[in-house]
């Protein structure tokens, strides 16, 4: 919120005139950064600076946790200082930070906004380091700074902000330091000099009465200082500092009001909100006027002013400048648009569209009645970056990316918090991030040997950049990079119960049992949504052993006496030395083989076949190879083991 001081007696003006000049040097440019200050100042401070235009700088929230993916909306207004209106549209202001980035995907230390209505938005994330981020806002020539703590996520002592930031320049202010982790015993110094005066309320709330200053601060000029916690005991973390957390500031007479912030700074058009005013140079009684109407006065001390907002009447929907006026000597000060008349009514009346991908990029209307920036927007629990209020009834917004577990994308209602008010309206329409399913169409080939091995391609849509293939309930071990498409993936082998029939090969009355070709389901997962697809029975094993087992007859019959021989093969194109023809010569009918042709090196499928008459490539010459064959019929097996030299002779 941009402020400037207008002063009854000409004394006052003349006072504050030398504040600002005072605080405009402390924030004077250096060389390398046309936007980064040579001197510390405080959070939320250090001087409107010099130049055209009196700059405000504030942040939602006032500290960061590092490494997280939450911002800080930073605010910055220009008013300018020759007609007190805001800035004309269009104006630009450099933004730089020592700590932390303006883009989330990068290290941006300085970036640019532009000014609409005098104010502007930028989201500040927080580094992976802890530490003090000095934000600087700069128009012309005409700065403000901000110090934003980045704490860890876990620290559970700190010190969050002192409130009001400002006050006497002899002591005695009293303040509210807000934070975390505080005891009945605690220290607290300004810059250096420790209070005397300081009241545990809870552990995140300590009231303390500011000491002397360590300097005289004179008239017209401000001092900022560190504000330090500290626990008695000695126990680790027990200390924490804000940077500049503290101005000691002396508007010169000491009865010239200075208003340092409204809280809230906004309210309804009907009027009744319960206002603070903190400030210095207040001396009661006093008379507060919100945009020349006046305003009930509840309570006033030197620093502090306690009132009731009156109606807006003609200033619907309007800022309005806050003035306070000490009764005595009639001298005033005013906030320039100090305070926001909202609208009676806040409220989301549409949506548009209302879905869209888990993946984000929706561009997102909001319509309805009561924005006011900056803002915070959710759908359904996920926040939404930069949203852009383009007016008191529209928000336009870019969806984020979701993240979908078990194929069940988040989905749920739209909801719009004013940051500055902490009003919340929430939408009776849902918004909901889809996502797209996997299907299936085919595979190719739809079969293949129980023993496994087979390349499948698995055909359909929707895949997905990473998925996985299970037959059955064994996933696969070898999956392709999938397209939009297609995918391929080798199959397991089978290990489940082969499906039988009854058998009597030799029709004496005897039933055997001979497996049978058995389908599984083939399910395919996206395994980044959970989302998956299923082809019912899509792939069939086929049995390695399809004879009738159990069916010898009542006459006996023999199993197989195994036997072979091989040559260099003559079906293999182009000619190689190591390709061999095995050709079976076993003998009592066998009705299955298979050939464990003792060469590891070609993988634990290709070593083996279960044709009767197979071609092997051996992956080596120049060396001995053994190589088995297992016959088999309805009466038993038989096997036999040769040596064969690759090449042969």
């Amino acid at each position: 919120m941009s402020r400037s001081i207008e002063s009854s007696p000409p004394a006052a003006r003349w006072c504050f005139a030398a504040l600002i000049l005072a605080l405009a040097f402390a924030v004077a440019c250096n060389s390398k950064n046309p936007v980064a200050p040579e001197t510390p100042q405080p959070p939320g401070g250090g001087g409107p600076g010099t130049g055209s235009y009196v700059i405000g700088l504030s942040a939602s929230p006032v500290q960061l946790v590092a490494g997280s993916a939450d911002p800080a909306t930073l605010t910055v207004t220009a008013t300018r200082t020759d007609n007190s209106q805001p800035a004309a549209d269009g104006t630009t202001a450099a933004v730089s930070t020592s700590l932390g980035s303006f883009d989330p995907a990068k290290s941006t230390t300085l970036t640019t906004v532009t000014l609409s209505g005098g104010k502007a938005t930028v989201l500040l994330y927080p580094s992976t380091t802890t530490g003090t981020a000095t934000v600087l806002a700069q128009v012309d020539t005409s700065s403000r700074q901000l110090s934003i703590p980045i704490r860890q996520a876990d620290q559970t002592f700190f010190i969050a902000s002192v409130s009001p930031g400002s006050g006497r320049p002899d002591g005695g202010t009293t303040v509210s330091i807000a934070g975390a982790g505080f005891v009945q015993t605690m220290r607290v110094t300004f810059g250096g000099i420790a209070s005397t005066s300081v009241t545990y309320v809870s552990p995140s709330l300590l009231t303390v009465k500011t000491p002397p200053p360590p300097s005289v601060v004179t008239a017209g000029n401000a001092l900022a200082v560190d504000v330090t916690i500290s626990k008695a005991n000695g126990s680790s973390n027990a200390t924490d500092t804000l940077p500049g957390g503290f101005i000691y500031a002396n508007n010169g007479n000491g009865e010239t009001p200075v208003i340092f912030s409204v809280t809230p700074g906004s309210g309804t058009n009907d009027g009744g909100t319960a206002v603070s005013i903190s400030g210095s140079g207040f001396v009661p009684p006093v008379k507060v006027t919100f945009g020349g109407v006046n305003a009930p006065v509840t309570n006033a001390s030197n620093e502090s002013i306690s009132v009731t907002s009156p109606a807006a009447g003609a200033n619907q929907g309007s800022a309005v400048d806050v003035k306070v006026t000490n009764s005595a000597s009639g001298a005033s000060g005013t906030l320039r648009n100090g305070f926001q008349y909202e609208n009676t009514q806040f409220f989301i009346s549409s949506i548009t569209p209302t879905s869209g991908p888990y993946s984000g990029g929706t561009a997102v209307v909001i319509t309805g009645q009561g924005f006011v920036s900056p803002v915070e927007v959710r759908f359904g629990g996920v926040t939404q970056p930069n949203p852009v209020v383009k007016s008191s009834t529209e928000i336009d917004v870019t969806t984020a990316a979701a993240t979908v577990t078990s194929c069940n994308p988040p989905s749920g209602t739209v909801s719009v918090t004013n940051l500055s008010t902490g009003k919340t309206a929430t939408s009776t329409l849902n918004f909901s991030y889809t996502v797209t399913s996997p299907q299936l169409t085919s595979l190719s080939p739809a079969s293949g040997k129980q023993v496994g091995g087979e390349t499948i391609t698995v055909n359909g849509s929707g895949f997905g950049s990473s998925v996985t293939v299970t037959f059955g309930s064994v996933p696969s071990q070898s999956v392709g990079t999938p397209s939009a498409t297609s995918v391929t993936a080798k199959a397991p082998a089978y290990t489940g119960t082969l499906l039988t029939e009854d058998c009597d090969d030799n029709h004496d009355g005897t039933v055997g049992k001979r497996n049978l070709p058995t389908a599984v389901d083939l399910t395919l997962t996206n395994t980044a949504t959970g989302c998956s697809a299923t082809l019912t029975k899509g792939y069939t094993y086929n049995p390695t052993d399809t004879s009738c087992v159990g069916d010898v007859g009542s006459g006996g019959g023999s199993p197989p006496v195994a036997d072979f021989t091989f040559r260099n093969s003559t079906v293999v194109s182009p000619p190689s030395a190591n390709a061999i023809d095995f050709f079976d010569l076993s003998s009592n009918n066998p009705t299955s083989w298979v050939w464990d042709f003792g060469d590891p090196a070609s993988g634990s499928t290709n070593n083996v076949s279960q044709d009767q008459n197979p071609t092997h490539t051996f992956m080596g010459g120049n060396r001995n190879y053994t190589v088995k064959l297992t016959a088999k019929n309805a009466a038993g097996t038989g096997s036999i083991t040769k040596s064969v030299t690759i090449p042969l002779p």
